[in-house]
């Protein structure tokens, strides 16, 4: 996307679909006038259907401007919005980024991304108030099933099914990794689980390009001294600001996967503040004490994963695939 006009006289910009044969995915047919959204509310219950573009918002999804939505070809996609309000060359530089990122990046464990495109809407929130705005999208794969988040819920899952989980989110991680790229947001909200058993890993907004020396002034990366997460799932060096790397997911996978074996988290803290003491000072339990049959050989790559130093953790996310599929064949499990 180019340069971003005032709001009074929005520039109008043409969806965009996924490029790339083979993608399975209809392309996005070419207009010269925008969509408009005319309604009170998008996030509120019970308003007439709105359109975005060539997509019909049908209701909301968990995470925040996130909607399930029907395209004109009757597929149904997960449709995230930039609103008119947030515009800003910092947020339109994000969601550049997020298209860049997705685009490039392609896997059987990373949601699928479908199209991207902005459109005019005349709609108070999103605007952020009277008169029309314009609000960016990305259309992706909607994945069904559940989130981990849902299978946690119920208990903990058989041992077999929490290492596959873990198994196919340390590939869709070293995918992400092998475009210099951290997530920074795996939490068992962003991994849902398909019926068939394929796991998919979610919401990109948070990624963060790594720094190497080509891209020392790359203006995607994050100021350090700056805490972005989801409290509960971050490393020390995340929850303190400093430079991130790939080890910061695996540890938030490791806190993933030892909800999902333990049924608790591996840090007893109530609110950000509490998790920062406990991440910083305490050891997690054995998951041997929480679970018997939980093997040896699963401890020890749990308490790998959790240490408070990324020096001593996994060095990639196929060193620990290698360990888990290890693990998976197991007796005890």
């Amino acid at each position: 996307m180019g340069a971003v006009t005032s709001r009074s006289r929005p520039r109008i910009r043409t969806p965009h679909a996924a490029a790339g044969p083979g993608s399975g995915y209809a392309s996005c047919l070419a207009r010269t006038a925008p969509a408009f959204v005319s309604c009170r509310s998008l996030t509120s219950p019970g308003i007439p259907m709105r359109t975005i573009a060539e997509y019909e918002l049908l209701e909301p999804l968990p995470a925040r401007y996130h909607f399930r939505a029907r395209n004109a070809d009757g597929s149904m996609v997960a449709l995230q919005v930039l609103p008119a309000w947030r515009r800003s060359k910092e947020a339109i530089a994000r969601f550049e980024r997020e298209v860049s990122l997705e685009k490039a990046v392609r896997h059987e464990n990373i949601a699928g991304f479908i199209a991207w495109g902005s459109a005019m809407v005349h709609d108070h929130e999103l605007v952020g108030g009277p008169g029309v705005g314009e609000v960016h999208y990305i259309a992706r794969e909607l994945v069904p099933g559940r989130t981990v988040s849902d299978l946690v819920r119920k208990g903990p899952p058989p041992l077999a099914l929490s290492i596959s989980i873990a198994i196919q989110a340390s590939r869709g991680l070293g995918a992400l990794h092998a475009q210099r790229v951290v997530h920074r947001n795996v939490r068992p909200e962003t991994l849902i689980l398909r019926p068939d058993g394929v796991l998919k890993l979610i919401e990109f907004g948070l990624v963060k390009m790594l720094r190497d020396a080509s891209a020392a002034d790359n203006a995607f990366h994050t100021a350090v001294g700056q805490v972005v997460g989801h409290a509960g799932y971050m490393a020390p060096e995340q929850l303190e600001g400093a430079e991130v790397d790939e080890r910061c997911d695996l540890f938030a996978l490791g806190c993933v996967l030892y909800e999902l074996v333990g049924g608790q988290p591996p840090f007893n803290a109530h609110d950000l503040i509490s998790y920062f003491r406990a991440v910083r000072e305490e050891e997690p339990r054995p998951l041997q004490e929480l679970r018997s049959e939980v093997p040896v050989s699963l401890d020890r790559i749990l308490a790998r994963l959790l240490r408070k130093s990324p020096e001593e953790r996994y060095a990639s996310a196929a060193e620990l695939e290698s360990d888990l599929i290890e693990s998976l064949g197991d007796p005890a499990v």
